[in-house]
């Protein structure tokens, strides 16, 4: 989506540093990994904050009027290097990052043991190595994610995921779009045995 990474996104202390104002930065989630619950709130990112964890989004509008602490990161030697890259260097206004969307849920692009599924209480954007999802059904949404946690729909997400190095997880939009978010509707004991079997499997096979 940026095109340029670590030049996009940053951590309070970097903004700090560049005196970028407040409302050139917008809350984002940037790895998977940050997925650890089902809500994405802003007391998550107060959290995230401290740590100096680089989790806001540089968002400048196409534009040349920009404020001068702007135009002198944009210079910078960090600037430089990121306008090179190629995403970069095909927008109109290289520093621009277009498309960026404030999703309803972040689902996992590639997990560990548990795939997770977070609301986005937070208004945050999100990059590209996390699923944004969008409810355009409130009514079907409404009746289908109280089931993420069912046994079936775990079993799921480990049957349509296809496992990669280290033990992770991945699941492709094609994947993630076919997952059962249906309550257990057969012997609950018996999925989470399956459910278990599948981790130890891609755990142990790679």
């Amino acid at each position: 989506m940026s095109g340029a990474n670590e030049f996009f996104h940053l951590s309070s202390s970097q903004a700090a540093e560049h005196q970028i104002p407040a409302e050139f930065l917008a809350p984002t989630v940037r790895r998977g990994k940050f997925l650890t619950g089902d809500v994405i709130d802003d007391e998550k990112f107060s959290a995230w904050k401290v740590a100096d964890e680089a989790c806001t989004l540089l968002l400048i509008p196409p534009t040349r009027e920009l404020p001068e602490a702007i135009t002198r990161y944009l210079d910078s030697e960090r600037g430089l290097e990121a306008r090179r890259s190629y995403k970069c260097r095909i927008r109109p206004f290289w520093y621009s990052v277009p498309g960026v969307i404030r999703p309803d849920y972040f689902l996992q692009y590639m997990a560990g043991s548990e795939v997770w599924l977070a609301r986005n209480d937070a208004a945050a954007a999100c990059t590209n190595s996390i699923h944004a999802v969008q409810i355009t059904d409130v009514q079907k949404a409404a009746s289908a994610l109280p089931q993420w946690t069912s046994a079936l729909t775990k079993l799921s997400c480990e049957l349509e995921g296809h496992p990669l190095g280290g033990g992770m997880l991945k699941l492709e939009p094609r994947e993630a779009s076919r997952l059962l978010f249906e309550p257990a509707c057969g012997p609950t004991e018996l999925f989470r045995d399956a459910i278990e079997v599948m981790r130890q499997w891609r755990h142990s096979a790679t």
